[in-house]
């Protein structure tokens, strides 16, 4: 006789821990279509999960990084091109004030970066799931599903957009941290989203729609990452 396992079964509870908190969030486009750093904030405490996702296009260089030392891993490979889109995280990072995120040594990329330090995290392993996707037009896009696998988590989606065209809104209950409109010379637009999970959501996918103010080529990107 062979028994069926739901792998959520001893894996629906968080770690126990306080609990994943926003700390602090920063973004902003570059000013001369190359290279771009945000303003400074203070993330102290907020080491336990940093997480920084840029919008540039695909056939633009540079690389993405911040003035703390930190080393980022990349969720998935670059996805999309005009823009596409990725994100990046380091756990038990180091903060600090006056903490800034960058995209820069590159040329031609139009890149808008934006960053956010969160308390509460787990501080080993990867995300939990993650998902992307890139449309050529449309006032609407979706990330793609993504399941966490422990109550508690954050999600945190990233869009790109082309033009001037804006993130009007996201469902779901979400909420918008930054948002960066291009201006068709120097950046293209860049706009993230988080939501930190209640009890009884591991197992459960999450997949928002986001409303752009016109109708665009974009790119989103999802990922979920648990609780300490």
């Amino acid at each position: 006789m062979s028994i069926l396992i739901n792998p959520f079964m001893f894996a629906a509870a968080g770690g126990g821990g306080p609990g994943i908190a926003l700390v602090a969030h920063t973004g902003a486009g570059s000013g001369n279509g190359n290279d771009v750093t945000t303003s400074g904030i203070d993330t102290t405490g907020g080491g336990s999960l940093i997480v920084e996702a840029w919008a540039k296009l695909l056939a633009g260089s540079g690389s993405n990084g911040d003035n703390q030392g930190n080393t980022y891993s990349n969720v998935a490979s670059f996805v999309g091109n005009s823009p596409g889109a990725q994100m990046a995280y380091k756990k038990g990072g180091t903060v600090g004030s006056g903490h800034t995120f960058n995209f820069s040594g590159g040329s031609g990329g139009y890149p808008a970066i934006c960053g956010a330090a969160f308390s509460g995290a787990k501080t080993t392993g990867g995300a939990d799931d993650h998902n992307e996707h890139t449309q050529a037009s449309g006032t609407t896009i979706q990330a793609g599903s993504v399941t966490p696998l422990v109550d508690g988590s954050v999600v945190i989606i990233f869009v790109g957009t082309s033009g001037t065209a804006v993130a009007n809104s996201i469902d779901s209950g979400f909420t918008l941290l930054d948002s960066i409109a291009g201006d068709n010379t120097y950046k293209f637009g860049g706009h993230m989203f988080y939501k930190i999970l209640g009890s009884g959501t591991a197992g459960v996918a999450v997949n928002p729609t986001i409303t752009l103010s016109a109708s665009c080529e974009a790119t989103a990107v999802a990922a979920v990452f648990p609780p300490a």
